[in-house]
């Protein structure tokens, strides 16, 4: 597999000026007039990180720079070993585990520090309340509300249902939370 070379903005082969049209062309073709840096930008791959490195140039730093980020940022997380059992999301490779025991047990057949995959514990979502007015208030006539337009039975079901959806202990979903797995607490 041919790898695709580096072009900085800067570089000759990100654009040139052609004096047959009077303008700048980049790389990939395209026509800028006297714009030369969005030629340049246009005909570039990547731009250079403050570290010195390239970065792809749609982003604002290179891959080892962002791993730096978003290491520090998961140190800087609150820790917790969490009660009951949570999913657990492992930001350094976007996976999901039913539970604590689920993840360490990946992590043990990986032979990987759980660490090093910054878990989250994350937070369940559940079903929210229904209420007319967020359905119908389209159909109300003006300075009406859901009292006056619906039946006492229909506003009674509303009622009912939302009893049921506050009881439901079964999330809809899952999502990462703010805080970090505690992994002090695993004993390897």
């Amino acid at each position: 597999m041919t790898e695709t070379p580096i072009i900085y903005p800067d570089s000759p082969e990100a654009a040139t000026y052609r004096t047959d049209i009077e303008g700048w062309v980049s790389r990939t073709g395209y026509f800028y007039g006297e714009n030369e840096d969005a030629a340049r930008y246009a005909g570039s791959t990547h731009r250079q990180c403050e570290c010195g490195k390239p970065a792809e140039k749609y982003r604002t730093v290179c891959a080892s720079c962002l791993e730096e980020i978003e290491v520090r940022k998961w140190n800087d997380r609150p820790k917790e070993w969490p009660e009951g059992e949570p999913m657990i999301y492992a930001d350094a490779t976007d996976k999901f585990f039913i539970n604590v025991s689920n993840f360490l047990d990946h992590c043990e057949d990986e032979d990987i520090d759980p660490a090093s995959v910054r878990p989250v514990v994350c937070i369940p979502e559940f079903p929210a309340e229904i209420y007319p007015e967020d359905l119908y208030s389209d159909s109300f006539p003006e300075d009406m509300c859901a009292e006056d337009c619906l039946s006492v039975e229909v506003m009674d079901a509303f009622k009912e249902l939302n009893v049921v959806i506050r009881a439901n202990t079964m999330p809809l979903s899952w999502h990462p939370g703010k805080n970090a797995l505690d992994c002090s607490q695993i004993d390897i």
